[in-house]
């Protein structure tokens, strides 16, 4: 019942999108400040495709403009024959292949080799244009930062917050140590990973709740959420 209103909510996945969004382009300010923008209006000029949810302009490796786009995926189906084998076995198996797809497009490849076999990597791929190909023909740094419901952070997600924990040298500040750390945090990673990770399991499980009818269509503020908790389920002063 928890997948087919996960999947299939009438009200959409704007809500839990919109909380994990917010939080962490909260985490990303606190080490760039207002370089950080939150679904930018004025991004034609570097990304006319598609509109980006956070980009830092000269943000990026080699100093292009960061371009991430936040995806917050269930790797299961309302529909249990719809659910691939391969999310048992591999990592975000079930979601990041077609949503990277979606993000960056396809390479054509394999010309003449038959149909495309994912298990052995051989056959023919069609060229395909992702929803980034403006950004990425000029060359930005484009990332998908995938999460998926039950907690995962992707790929890009964690090299994100390798790159902000190394510009802190993953120490927590004189207040984040004594107003927002719980007896089980130790670094500035394991606050900030705590803190998103609250905020996407409320944000996921509002979806539920409400969508079967038992919540009120505002508890979805998961960014709210360590306003009365804090990662470890106590009263918090955040």
């Amino acid at each position: 019942m928890g997948d087919v209103a996960q999947n299939d909510g009438r009200a959409g996945h704007a809500g839990r999108h919109k909380a994990v969004l917010s939080e962490l382009v909260k985490i990303m300010r606190g080490i760039w400040g207002n370089m950080v923008e939150e679904e930018p209006e004025n991004h034609l000029d570097y990304s006319n495709t598609y509109k980006p949810n956070v980009a830092i302009r000269g943000g990026g490796a080699g100093g292009r403009h960061y371009v991430g786009d936040v995806k917050f995926l269930d790797p299961l189906s309302s529909n249990m024959e719809d659910v691939a084998r391969r999310g048992s076995y591999v990592a975000f198996g079930n979601t990041e292949p077609d949503i990277r797809v979606k993000v960056f497009g396809l390479k054509e490849r394999g010309k003449g080799e038959g149909t495309f076999k994912p298990a052995t990597g051989t056959g023919y791929v069609k060229e395909k244009d992702g929803d980034y190909a403006h950004a990425m023909a000029q060359n930005h740094d484009v990332r998908c930062l995938l999460f998926e419901t039950f907690g995962g952070f992707g790929r890009d997600v964690e090299r994100l917050f390798k790159t902000m924990a190394f510009s802190v040298m993953d120490k927590m500040s004189k207040s984040q140590y004594e107003d927002e750390a719980s007896w089980s945090t130790r670094s500035w990673t394991a606050l900030q990973c705590q803190r998103l990770s609250v905020v996407l399991h409320i944000a996921a499980a509002t979806e539920i709740i409400n969508e079967l009818g038992y919540g009120d269509g505002e508890a979805a503020a998961g960014r709210r959420a360590y306003g009365s908790l804090d990662a470890d389920g106590d009263a918090g002063s955040a």
